[in-house]
């Protein structure tokens, strides 16, 4: 009788830090709709969102991940082709033209992973071309730029960085040299701090941010200043009527200050320490991972989520300008939520090609004698990157220092 196959099991500790994090967001939802009046709406909202990204997740999480490299030409021009019709058909609110379809379809947000998948695909394909300036650095640098690009142009200049950062982090570890990880870091920083300068409400938010720390009590942007006091001032739960204070935007950028003024320290780094794992493992799968592909994709996805974190956590605490960043899982739904749970949902695919959940498998011999050393094999050609350019970097710091 043929043996059976082994079930692929995904990362469980990802999803359950995920579900973690998701329960909070309903919860905090709760709050927001008592504090504005209505407790019912922003929690129901937030659970049909929460129903449509669990969809998505499991979509990815079933499919294999290898599916969206063949996919990745088509979706990149089709977000190409979605970002510039926001710039001439798109609907305007709080002065940016983000959406299509009356504000329901924000595609800057499917951007974020579309570019991760794009840019996973595209560097696998170089290889060692992409260490070479015109093969590889140029190229990267006018794909990048263009996406980056029209989503500035909205203006959103905020997930423009993230997608940059994002991108640019995959390029080094995909083994990009110093003076290419040099150039980028100079004209990307030059490019946004020239966007900053251009847009008005960018500009006067960034001179919000400087005259704060001059004067941090009197000259503190309205926003700035109500995420502190909301913070600073915790109360018991929604139980203690008597010290609430509504943080601004409060269901989108200003959740994680409700969050310290609901549940205190306790909560806030609670929080903290659900998006510090989340990043373990994401990084873990993608040193797992045994094709640069997967491993540039894991790699992305958990960079693209734990920065947006940490950015919208710096802006609340005042150590980063008001950039109009949601919290992923935490923030009322919408494009972002389903974004960010797919994007999850494709690093369980990842997941389930690696050992990074449950016992991990010992490489062998033939003789059925573990192999010492590095469990992942690198390719030999000297066209090729190593299959997981994360192994290739540990890899090559044992040698050195043997």
């Amino acid at each position: 009788m043929a043996q059976r196959s082994k079930r692929k099991i995904p990362d469980m500790v990802l999803v359950s830090v995920v579900a973690a994090l998701l329960a909070i967001g309903l919860v905090t939802m709760f709050t927001v709709g008592i504090l504005l009046g209505d407790p019912t709406y922003y929690l129901f909202r937030q659970a049909l969102w929460v129903g449509v990204g669990s969809v998505a997740l499991v979509v990815m999480t079933v499919l294999d991940y290898r599916f969206w490299k063949k996919a990745a030409l088509p979706l990149m021009l089709a977000v190409l082709a979605l970002l510039l019709a926001v710039l001439f058909v798109g609907a305007t609110k709080y002065g940016a033209t983000r959406t299509l379809f009356g504000g329901s379809v924000q595609p800057s947000e499917a951007a974020k992973l579309i570019v991760v998948i794009y840019a996973a695909a595209w560097m696998e394909a170089k290889g060692e071309k992409l260490r070479d300036t015109r093969e590889g650095l140029v190229p990267f640098s006018v794909i990048i730029g263009l996406v980056a690009g029209l989503v500035a142009l909205e203006p959103d200049l905020s997930t423009a960085l993230i997608i940059a950062v994002t991108a640019i982090g995959m390029f080094f570890i995909a083994r990009a040299t110093v003076l290419q990880m040099g150039a980028l870091l100079g004209i990307g920083g030059a490019t946004f701090v020239l966007l900053v300068t251009k847009f008005h409400h960018s500009s006067q938010r960034f001179h919000d941010f400087i005259r704060y720390f001059a004067h941090p009590v009197t000259a503190s942007q309205g926003q700035v200043r109500s995420n502190l006091t909301a913070i600073l001032h915790p109360r018991f739960g929604i139980f203690d009527l008597g010290n609430i204070k509504v943080p601004t935007l409060v269901w989108s950028d200003g959740v994680f200050a409700l969050l310290g003024q609901e549940f205190g320290i306790v909560g806030t780094l609670l929080v903290l320490g659900l998006f510090a794992f989340l990043a373990y493992r994401g990084y873990r799968i993608a040193l797992e991972s045994a094709d640069t592909f997967g491993s540039l994709a894991a790699a992305g996805i958990t960079t693209w989520i734990t920065f947006q974190a940490a950015l919208n956590i710096a802006m609340v605490i005042a150590v980063a300008p008001t950039m109009g960043v949601p919290l992923p899982f935490l923030s009322l739904g919408g494009s972002a939520l389903v974004t960010s749970l797919a994007g999850v949902g494709l690093l369980l695919s990842i997941s389930k090609e690696t050992g990074a959940y449950g016992r991990k498998k010992k490489a062998s011999d033939s003789g059925g004698r573990r192999k010492r050393g590095t469990r992942l094999s690198t390719v030999s050609s000297e066209r090729r990157l190593p299959r997981n350019p994360v192994a290739g970097r540990k890899t090559a710091g044992r040698s050195k220092k043997g």
